[in-house]
């Protein structure tokens, strides 16, 4: 039953995903100033029956045991240690963006408000992500592939001439992170606090031209963001997925994986 509820969640969000892009309606949308995308809020709304009220409770108990402050560290550290080793070798400097003091700086004070705005819909992933890989071998894999499937509509092309960018390079290595975020630091608290602070930080100082992703992330009134460094341009394919390589590995080094 779980598997065919999974099948069908995949199938319903692919379906919704590519009709709204067809019809230039944003696969997103807020309420109260809460954001839901569709891969976050029908797959848990599918498989919620599946583990409540048994898992779902036991997901919930706060964890006494947990290092939280070097949890985050891993998250935070990689990110301003690598940005002071690339300006220092000026492979990323300084720029100029629209809207420094209105987006940027503002965003810096807003963070625990996005965060909140994010953190329902982090939580409905991260609770589906549990449920359905429960009993996996595999669970690395299993989240990795699920999560592809859930935002595969994201990326099918609908028009006639497009080019594979950067974002679906950063995309593979955001899941791998999820995947490893699931396994690894299985913590329904800390889970959308470690994802949200990656994806936030990482397009602050770099920037993104995807509304969808500002809207999400920031601020629901800007449809692009400069980022606070202009990056050189023979590295532009590669710094944004070689800060996630960093986070991800860093990820990995942890001695305590027990539920």
């Amino acid at each position: 039953m779980k598997a065919k509820r999974i099948i069908f969640a995949v199938v319903l969000v692919n379906a919704a995903g590519i009709a709204l892009r067809y019809f230039n309606f944003d696969t997103y949308f807020i309420l109260l100033g809460f954001r839901f995308h569709i891969s976050c809020i029908i797959p848990f709304l599918f498989l919620f029956r599946e583990g409540f009220p048994g898992e779902v409770k036991n997901y919930l108990k706060f964890p006494k045991d947990k290092k939280y402050v070097s949890a985050i560290l891993k998250v935070i550290l990689p990110v301003i240690f690598l940005s002071g080793l690339l300006f220092y070798f000026k492979i990323i400097k300084l720029g100029n963006p629209e809207y420094f003091y209105e987006f940027g700086m503002s965003s810096i004070i807003d963070y625990p408000l996005y965060l909140i705005w994010n953190f329902p819909q982090l939580v409905m992933l991260f609770l589906f992500l549990n449920i359905s890989s429960s009993g996996k071998v595999n669970k690395i894999l299993f989240i990795s592939f699920i999560l592809i499937l859930l935002f595969l509509f994201e990326f099918i092309p609908l028009e006639k001439h497009y080019t594979i960018h950067a974002g679906y390079i950063s995309f593979a290595f955001v899941v791998f992170i999820v995947a490893v975020l699931q396994k690894l630091y299985l913590n329904i608290y800390l889970f959308p606090v470690m994802l949200f602070t990656i994806l936030w930080s990482v397009l602050l100082l770099f920037g993104s031209s995807s509304h969808e992703l500002i809207n999400i992330l920031f601020a629901a009134r800007y449809s692009g963001w400069e980022g606070f460094f202009e990056i050189s341009k023979n590295y532009e394919l590669i710094i944004i997925p070689g800060y996630l390589v960093i986070i991800l590995i860093c990820l990995l080094f942890k001695k305590d994986s027990k539920k």
